[in-house]
């Protein structure tokens, strides 16, 4: 039986298992972006060196993803249900999203979609400028958004454009719930990659 705990940070089919902030590299760039409980966004050099506070003031920016083509970093407040973002260089501020609670996010960058998992076991998603918010897929089991089901939450996700799959974690209330999944862009065949993890 796997233990691992469901705070999953994947990069594609890469699941990296860890309780520090979000990290998002810029593929082509020097520097690494990074949230803090703080509520602010940090920068630095890949060494680690040059250590900056990209935006501040963001209450509880939790999970952070980059579009490099673009120049833009989107990140999630999930204590006040918002997803913003802003230029590489910290202006331009936006709000695109608000009434989510992302517990995570990723880009899919050539269709210019934002996708984010939230508590109840859902994939939501919108287009880069915050408009066409829908659900993309939604755990049948804890559809219902009750109390009850607050708790099975999608904690870790990303996007193979490429490979045009999603992948994304799911914790559960309890011990030995959590499952590591992944679908096609148009939300079908969805399977169960690794499962009983810990909850």
């Amino acid at each position: 039986m796997k233990r691992f705990y469901t705070f999953f940070v994947l990069l594609f089919a890469t699941v990296l298992l860890t309780y520090a902030p979000p990290v998002s590299a810029e593929t082509s760039g020097p520097q690494i972006y990074w949230t803090s409980y703080s509520g602010a966004v940090h920068r630095s050099s890949l060494d680690g060196s040059n250590v900056e506070t990209h935006v501040s003031g963001q209450d509880y920016a939790q999970s952070i993803a980059i579009d490099m083509a673009a120049g833009k970093v989107y990140w999630g407040d999930r204590e006040w249900s918002r997803i913003y973002r802003s230029s590489l260089d910290g202006s331009n501020v936006e709000r695109l999203v608000t009434g989510v609670r992302p517990h995570c996010i990723a880009l899919d960058t050539a269709a210019g979609k934002i996708y984010w998992g939230k508590g109840y076991g859902k994939i939501m998603r919108a287009d880069f400028n915050g408009t066409n918010i829908e659900t993309f897929i939604a755990n049948p089991d804890y559809a219902a958004e009750t109390n009850a089901n607050l708790n099975y939450r999608v904690s870790g996700i990303a996007v193979d454009v490429t490979g045009g799959k999603i992948y994304w974690a799911e914790s559960g209330g309890g011990r030995d719930e959590g499952k590591i999944k992944c679908a096609d862009l148009n939300g079908s065949d969805i399977k169960i990659l690794v499962s009983e993890l810990w909850g």
